[in-house]
This record gives structure tokens, C-alpha cells and sequence, in this order.
């Protein structure tokens, strides 16, 4: 007797990824590919560049959706924020988060005027920069942007 099983993928397609990761990230100037950790996001610029403003070109998990956590990005895609000071605060209270999954979900869910963001605005990289990736299951995880220029050993400080 011989059976043959098969395999569909019917229920993978109707269970959402639980994947939030940057799995790929860069910008103009750029040396080699980026640096992606767990959490943290860092690459290797020409010597003497500066990127006060860039788009970078993100690519997430299937299905995951970016958030820039900037100002310009914040205030395009929650209604809720309207001044320096509430993004200010926005954004410490999202490094300060023990469940950013609960944080973002209801930032989201209070805010009916809510856009799905879209990496459209220069971010301003000479300082840190935060970006959360929200899986299709609604787990979210927070990358810091580390700034770092070429060394002639190819090193990160």
C-alpha cells in the first residue's frame, strides 16, 4: 500500500507572518551592504559624507509594514500629533515601551484619521533615528539607526 501525501499552501497563506525585520536597508553613499542586527541598523559611508537628509530604500519582512519614527513621517500618518512637543514625546515614550506591540496598536486604533506610512519624506540621519517594523500578526520590533562614517579599517566605531 503506498500513500502519497501532498502539500498546499493553503493555510500558510490565510495564517499572517509573524516576520518584522529590515532585511535590507540603503542610501546614497553607501559602502557595502548595511549592517542589520536585531535591533540595529548601520553601514559604512564614503569618507567625509553626511546624510542630513536622505530617503533610504527599506525593504521589510513579507508583509510587514515600516514606520519611521520622524517627525515629518509621524505627523503625515497620525492626525492625533500636531506639534514638535507631542512627536517629542511620542517618541520617547517608544524608547521608553516594554510592549511596543500594545504602544502601536493603540496609537493606531485611537486615531481614525490613521495613514498607512509610506517612505516618501528625506530623514535626517546625522542623529538617531528610529524605525519600527509591525508584522502581519501585529508584532512590532524597533531598530536604531547608527550613525557611522568609512574608517580606513572598514570598521564601525
Amino acid at each position: 500500500m503506498i500513500f502519497l501525501l501532498g502539500c498546499s499552501d493553503f493555510y500558510h497563506n490565510l495564517i499572517p507572518s509573524g516576520e518584522n525585520r529590515i532585511i535590507s536597508f540603503e542610501i546614497d553613499g553607501q559602502i557595502g551592504e548595511a549592517i542589520i542586527g536585531d535591533n540595529t541598523i548601520a553601514i559604512i559611508t564614503e569618507h567625509g559624507r553626511e546624510h542630513k537628509r536622505a530617503i533610504p530604500r527599506i525593504t521589510v519582512s513579507h508583509k510587514a509594514t515600516l514606520f519611521p519614527i520622524t517627525e515629518d513621517h509621524m505627523l503625515w500618518m497620525f492626525s492625533a500629533i500636531n506639534t514638535r512637543e507631542e512627536f517629542e514625546h511620542i517618541w520617547h515614550e517608544i524608547n521608553q515601551s516594554a510592549n511596543l506591540d500594545a504602544y502601536l496598536e493603540d496609537m493606531i486604533r485611537r486615531d481614525p484619521g490613521f495613514r498607512v506610512p509610506v517612505l516618501d519624506k528625506a530623514i535626517d540621519f546625522s542623529g538617531p533615528v528610529i524605525f519600527l517594523v509591525m508584522s502581519a500578526s501585529g508584532r512590532v520590533r524597533k531598530y536604531s539607526w547608527i550613525p557611522a562614517s568609512s574608517r580606513a579599517n572598514g570598521k564601525i566605531p
